[in-house]
C-alpha cells in the first residue's frame, strides 16, 4: 500500500477591480441628485473601474502598491493499494486499486452590486445614508477634490465588500480498479508466444463551486443580464479491457498486436482502438523497431452538456477584430457546453532504434508522426473573429490584403452585407454577437469543438550511460530530448497554419511550441540513499498574442527567450521501521529561481510556456505497509 498527501500554497496578485461593462451600463444608476454629480442629470457608467488601487479610496485589504492578493491553497491525496501474484508455472497476475483527491480553495473578496448601487443613491454605509462618489472629484488630484466631501470614506468601501476566507472552488476525485494477467500461450520454433489480458475501471468526479453571491446575482465582476454560474458535478464511469499478444516470427524477428477496448458509460461512447509493432535485433549490440496505432481520446466530464449562449461570461482585454479594425477589449466572453462534441482520434506510426555499444551506455532514437482527427479544442476569442473574417473573405471573394475595414469603403460595406445575409437570430457562426449599428463585437461564445486536424513529426533522442564505482554508489545519466521537424493544423476554415517554434498566443488550437525540449538527468543510488539533479531545456518562440487594450503600442520582445529550469531532490529509505517501509524525500524545484518572462499581455507572461512559480521547496512521505 501506498499513501501520499501533499500540500501547496500559491499567491495570485490581480488589479484592484475589473471593469464590468454590462454592469456598468444595465445595473448602475446615478441620480441627477447626487452631491458629486457634475452633468446635471441622472447618467450610467461605462469604462469604469469603482476601484483603481492607486488613487482615492480603496478597499482596506489591497496591499500598499494597490494589488489584490489571492492565496489558494491545494490539497492532494492519493492511496494506491498493489498485489502482485503468481497464477501457474508461466502465468502471473497483478492488481491495484487506487484513490485520489485533489481540493483547491481560495481567499474571496466580492464587491456587492445591490450595496454599490446604493451607496450611489446615497443609501450606502451601516447608517444606510452615504454617498459613495464615483467621479474624479474622489481623488485627491482633483482640482475639484474637497477633503471630508467629495472622498470616500474607509468605512463605505470596505461596507461594499464581502470577505471569504478559503472558500472551497473544486474538488475532484478518481478511482481506479486494474487487474492484468499475462503467460505463455504456445511456443513456436523461434520460442514461447505470450499474451497479456486486463480489465480496467475508473470512476472520475468533478465538482466546482462557484461564489455565492455571483450565484444570487449580486457580485459586481458577474454579469446580471447573462446565466449565473451554478454548481456542477460530473462523473465519467470508463470500463475498459485490452489485450497484447507477443509472438516471435524469427530467432531476432518479434510482433506485436495489441487492442484496447473502452465503454464510457456517462457519454454513452464505445471505441476499439489497435496497435502493431515489430522489432528486429539485426544485432547483438542493435535493435530496430516499427509501429503503427491508434488513439482515442473522449471529451472531458461535463464537456456534452446544453448549450447556453449566456454561460460563463466574462471580459476581453485583448485582441483585434479584422473585420472592423476595432479592439475587442471591452466585449465579453463566454463559455459553454457543447451536446454535439464528438471524440478525437489520431494514427501514430514511429519507426527507431537502440543500440547499446556498452553494457553500460545506450542510446535510442525515434522518428514519430501523429496525426489528429477531430482535435477538440475551444476557440480563442481571436479564433473566433479570425475564423469569420476568413469566411467572409471566401464568400465575398474579397482577399485580405485588398480588403479595408473603414467604415463606407465598398469591402467593408461588402462585408456588412454578408454579415446581414446571415441566419437570424442573436449568434452568428462560430458563435459571435456584433452590435447592429456598427458591426463591433459585442460578445464571443466559446465551447469545445471539433474544430482541426493536427499533424506533428518529431524526432526522440534518449540516451543512458550508467557508472557503477565500488565505493560510491552508481551514477546514472539520462539525456532525453524532442524535436518537432513538422506542427501545422487545418482549422474550420481549411487553412493550414505552421505553429512550430511560435508562442502562437491568440489560438486555442495548439499550444505555445518550441521547436526543441530536452532534459538532462544526473541519478545517484546508494543503498538506502538516491538523489537526483535535473535541468529542462526549451528552446525560444517568437511572440505573435495580443496585447492589453492599454499597451497597444508597446512593442514586446520578439521571441519569449530559452529557458532552463533546474530541479534536485534527496530521498532516503527506512526498509524496517515499525515493519514498514517509509521513503522520505525533500527537494527544490526552479533551483536558480528562474522567473517567467514578461510580456505585454492578459497575465504578464505566457503561462502556457513559463512557470509563473519561483524557487519551491518540498518534502513528502510515502508509506508502505508491511502487513
Amino acid at each position: 500500500m501506498q499513501s501520499n498527501y501533499n500540500y501547496r500554497e500559491s499567491r495570485y496578485n490581480t488589479s484592484a477591480s475589473l471593469s464590468n461593462s454590462t454592469n456598468n451600463q444595465f445595473a448602475l444608476f446615478i441620480p441627477e441628485a447626487h452631491p458629486a454629480n457634475p452633468f446635471g442629470e441622472a447618467v450610467v457608467p461605462r469604462n469604469w473601474r469603482p476601484f483603481n488601487g492607486i488613487s482615492g479610496t480603496n478597499p482596506s485589504f489591497l496591499k500598499d502598491d494597490g494589488r489584490d492578493v489571492q492565496d489558494y491553497r491545494y490539497y492532494t491525496n492519493a492511496n494506491r493499494l498493489n498485489a502482485r501474484y503468481d497464477i501457474s508455472d508461466t502465468w502471473t497476475g497483478y492488481s491495484y486499486y487506487t484513490v485520489q483527491e485533489m481540493r483547491r480553495s481560495v481567499d474571496t473578496r466580492t464587491l456587492i452590486l445591490p450595496r454599490l448601487q446604493a451607496a450611489l443613491m446615497g443609501e450606502g454605509g451601516v447608517s444606510g445614508d452615504q454617498w459613495f462618489n464615483p467621479f474624479g472629484s474622489s481623488d485627491s488630484r482633483s482640482p475639484f477634490y474637497e477633503a471630508g466631501v467629495t472622498d470616500n470614506s474607509q468605512e463605505l468601501v470596505d461596507w461594499m465588500f464581502e470577505e471569504e476566507n478559503q472558500r472551497e472552488v473544486s474538488r475532484r476525485n478518481l478511482e481506479v480498479f486494474e487487474t492484468m494477467a499475462t503467460g505463455e500461450v504456445f511456443d513456436t520454433p523461434f520460442g514461447p508466444s505470450q499474451i497479456a489480458l486486463g480489465l480496467q475501471h475508473r470512476d472520475a468526479r468533478v465538482r466546482e463551486t462557484p461564489n455565492v453571491y455571483a450565484v444570487m446575482g449580486q457580485s459586481y465582476n458577474t454579469s446580471i443580464t447573462d446565466a449565473p454560474p451554478f454548481a456542477t458535478d460530473y462523473t465519467d464511469r470508463v470500463n475498459a479491457a485490452f489485450v497484447e499478444f507477443e509472438v516471435p516470427l524469427y530467432d531476432t524477428v518479434s510482433a506485436q498486436i495489441a487492442a484496447r477496448h473502452e465503454n464510457f458509460i456517462d457519454q454513452n461512447i464505445d471505441t476499439t482502438t489497435p496497435k502493431v509493432a515489430l522489432r528486429w535485433e539485426a544485432l547483438p549490440e542493435l535493435a530496430l523497431r516499427a509501429s503503427w496505432g491508434e488513439s482515442f481520446l473522449a471529451p472531458d466530464p461535463g464537456t456534452n452538456r446544453p448549450f447556453n449562449a449566456n454561460e460563463g461570461c466574462g471580459e476581453v482585454f485583448a485582441g483585434l477584430d479584422p473585420l472592423t479594425g476595432n479592439s475587442l477589449a471591452g466585449s465579453q466572453s463566454c463559455s459553454s457546453g457543447n451536446p454535439d462534441i464528438k471524440p478525437e482520434t489520431s494514427e501514430i506510426m514511429n519507426i527507431g532504434f537502440t543500440w547499446e555499444p556498452l553494457d553500460e551506455l545506450s542510446l535510442s532514437v525515434d522518428y514519430q508522426t501523429i496525426d489528429y482527427s477531430d482535435r477538440i479544442r475551444s476557440l480563442s476569442t481571436v479564433d473566433s473573429v479570425e475564423l469569420q473574417f476568413a469566411r467572409m473573405l471566401e464568400a465575398t471573394g474579397i482577399s485580405e490584403a485588398d480588403y479595408d475595414a473603414t467604415p463606407g469603403s465598398d469591402t467593408r460595406e461588402a462585408a456588412n452585407a454578408w454579415l446581414a445575409s446571415q441566419p437570424s437570430g442573436e449568434l452568428t457562426a462560430p458563435g459571435i454577437q456584433r452590435d447592429p449599428t456598427d458591426q463591433s463585437v459585442v460578445k464571443t461564445v466559446r465551447n469545445p469543438a471539433n474544430i482541426a486536424e493536427v499533424m506533428i513529426d518529431l524526432i526522440d533522442v534518449k540516451s543512458r550511460y550508467r557508472i557503477p564505482t565500488n565505493n560510491w554508489g552508481t551514477f546514472v545519466t539520462t539525456l532525453t530530448a524532442s524535436y518537432f521537424t513538422k506542427y501545422e493544423y487545418v482549422d474550420l476554415s481549411g487553412e493550414t497554419s505552421d505553429a512550430r517554434g511560435k508562442q502562437n498566443g491568440d489560438s486555442g488550437i495548439v499550444p505555445p511550441l518550441p521547436k526543441l525540449k530536452a532534459n538532462l538527468r544526473l541519478n545517484w543510488f546508494k543503498n538506502a540513499h538516491s538523489a537526483s539533479v535535473s535541468a529542462n531545456y526549451q528552446h525560444h518562440v517568437v511572440t505573435d498574442g495580443s496585447f492589453f487594450a492599454f499597451t497597444t503600442g508597446i512593442k514586446p520582445a520578439r521571441t519569449i527567450q530559452a529557458q532552463t529550469l533546474v530541479n534536485a531532490q534527496y530521498s532516503y529509505i527506512f526498509d524496517d521501521l515499525f515493519d514498514s517501509e517509509v521513503t522520505l524525500s525533500a527537494g527544490v524545484n526552479n533551483m536558480f529561481d528562474q522567473r517567467a518572462q514578461r510580456l505585454p499581455q492578459l497575465g504578464g507572461m505566457e503561462t502556457r510556456l513559463q512557470t509563473p512559480f519561483g524557487r519551491q521547496f518540498w518534502v513528502s512521505v510515502d508509506w508502505t505497509p508491511g502487513f
